[in-house]
């Protein structure tokens, strides 16, 4: 059991293989900007190729919102919707503006991957 960034209380789950990312199970709910995740969630944090961990890592200031966004995504509301819903997070926990941007606009960027993956 652990405090990661952002106050979040988890249990950090580590991986089989060294190589792969960790999981953490909330071990209280959390809320963020009227939103909430309840005790019991797990998640990877934030989705960020290695290469940017330096400045965007996985469990970073803004992992309340990505608990939110990932929280959404699994009981089935629209991505645009989830990705409205981070980036009020990401404003409500004070995180500055650039990253706010780049968080926001690559999580959009990703959704329109994905759709023109399903399309095809």
């Amino acid at each position: 059991m652990c405090y990661l960034p952002s106050g979040v209380k988890a249990e950090i789950m580590l991986p089989p293989k060294w190589w792969q990312r960790p999981y953490y199970r909330l071990l209280e709910p959390i809320e963020c900007a009227g939103h909430f995740v309840p005790k019991g969630f797990i998640s990877d944090g934030a989705t960020v190729p290695r290469l940017f961990w330096p400045v965007f890592p996985p469990i970073g200031r803004y992992l309340k919102a990505t608990l939110v966004h990932d929280c959404y995504l699994q009981q089935g509301i629209d991505r645009k919707t989830c990705d409205q819903h981070f980036k009020q997070c990401l404003l409500a926990l004070g995180v500055t503006s650039w990253r706010v941007i780049t968080l926001y606009t690559a999580v959009r960027l990703y959704s329109c991957f994905l759709a023109f993956k399903h399309t095809r």
